[in-house]
């Protein structure tokens, strides 16, 4: 083999390993899919704080990859009961590849205290999905919009707004989102997370009904030793009176118990009055939608 020859059969594989290695360099986010740890990921429930008193919960996130829609249910807490705010919204998709593209929220519902959207033509390659809920002044001008930049980071977030997320491993599979009725899916998760709060009450219940039981016998028990008192003798006054500080000690401790029971019991009440009037307000809505076909 002549020298020209092996020169150009050097060259040729140097180009191929440097060809190689870009064709790599830029293919490998797609052929590698990133772990499922590393996606981001909003819990289910999971309160999701914007800042100046606002927050946003997801309560529930579906997807349709053969219809590539999406319908997403929110819920929202306000501290500062502020009429002026209106609420925006505005998607992002991303690939294996970490490439982004805006796509488009339509609000199917939307009330001070929850939200329903859907996400038509969401890509078929969409590795994770993000809205953005911003909490703006209704009277402020049209030309503040909003936008996103091309890397999911918080720290960029404003005041008042909230990102939150699904991924190809964590969103809901369903089999339509055209055919789906959200704010009846969203009727049934209250009523299952009231049932919950509803058997855990009844628990806190009947356990302070068992430390009233024992406060009972408690007293009673006594009552017997401070009965028999004045035929003690002094040592057996001194561990007499020892036991009586046991008892009292553990009559203070349920009551203790009963008395924090109680308080958890009263929260979880709350949350039920809070469910039951989103239940009424998904009823209002229901009736009008029929009333309007």
């Amino acid at each position: 083999m002549s020298k020209e020859i092996r020169r150009n059969l050097v060259i040729i594989i140097i180009l191929a390993v440097v060809i190689g290695g870009y064709a790599f360099f830029f293919l490998s986010p797609r052929i590698f899919q990133e772990s499922k740890g590393n996606l981001l990921n909003t819990e289910i429930g999971r309160e999701v704080k914007a800042g100046s008193g606002f927050s946003v919960v997801v309560e529930d996130w579906q997807y349709c990859k053969a219809e590539q829609s999406m319908a997403v249910i929110f819920s929202f807490k306000n501290s500062n009961s502020n009429p002026s705010e209106k609420i925006e919204y505005a998607a992002v998709s991303r690939n294996s590849a970490r490439e982004t593209k805006a796509v488009r929220c339509k609000v199917i519902y939307q009330s001070p205290t929850m939200a329903t959207l859907t996400i038509d033509a969401v890509p078929k390659d969409f590795n994770e999905m993000a809205i953005r809920v911003k909490f703006v002044n209704k009277h402020a001008t049209e030309d503040a919009t909003i936008a996103f930049s091309s890397e999911f980071s918080e720290s960029e977030f404003k005041e008042a707004t909230a990102t939150v997320f699904t991924n190809v491993y964590t969103v809901t599979e369903a089999d339509s989102i055209k055919e789906l009725d959200v704010i009846d899916l969203y009727r049934q998760k209250i009523e299952r997370e009231n049932k919950a709060l509803s058997d855990a009450i009844q628990k806190l219940q009947g356990e302070n009904a068992g430390y009233e039981v024992t406060q009972s016998d408690i007293l009673a028990r006594v009552a017997e030793l401070r009965k028999d008192e004045q035929f003690l003798t002094d040592k057996e006054m001194e561990e007499n009176q020892s036991q009586i500080k046991s008892y009292r000690e553990s009559y203070d401790r349920y009551t203790a118990q009963i008395a924090k029971n109680n308080e958890e019991i009263q929260e979880k009440q709350a949350v039920i009055r809070k469910n039951n009037a989103k239940i009424k307000e998904l009823d209002s809505i229901h009736s009008s939608s029929e009333g309007a076909k």
